[in-house]
This record gives C-alpha cells, structure tokens and sequence, in this order.
C-alpha cells in the first residue's frame, strides 16, 4: 500500500476494542483485517503489544476519512458477529 503518513488527505480516527474480539478482527493469520484493508484502502493498525491482562485494545485507522469511517463500520461488524456467536455457544 502506498500510504504515507501525514498526507493531506490524513484522517486519524481510534476504537477500544473488546481485547477478546480483537482475535476476529485480525483473522486466521491477519486475513481478516488484511480483507478490510484492501476493501476499504485504509491503514489500520492494532496494538499488538499490550499487555494481555487488559479489558480493551486499541485499532487505529489512518487514511481519507471515508475510508476510515467505512473500515471502523467493517470492524463493528466483526465485533457484533463475533459477539453473537458467542453468546449462541454460552
């Protein structure tokens, strides 16, 4: 991808995440969040580098803003998918 950071067309746009949803977010081996990336030409980065007793992560979303809001919508999606399983399962 051919995004640089501080580009006119910058949006930064950040989420709390559950920490247990983050998982579905990223996908088998990062295909998930790869998926979205190239759906919605948005930069998006999760902090893989916290610590792993928190309750929330953070995904941070850079790129034109449309991008951002359309790839946050897509992560949302996700969330509430991987929410409605679980529940099922429980």
């Amino acid at each position: 991808m051919d995004y640089i950071f501080g580009q006119p067309n910058d949006f930064p746009l950040r989420i709390l995440v559950p920490s247990d949803a983050v998982g579905a977010i990223i996908g088998k081996q990062g295909s998930t969040v790869k998926q979205i990336k190239q759906k919605t030409h948005a930069k998006i980065d999760v902090n893989k580098n916290e610590a792993s007793n928190i309750q929330e992560r953070v995904i941070a979303f850079r790129g034109q803003q449309e991008n951002c809001v359309q790839a946050c919508r897509e992560v949302l999606g996700i969330m509430h998918e991987d929410a409605t399983s679980k529940n099922k399962t429980k």
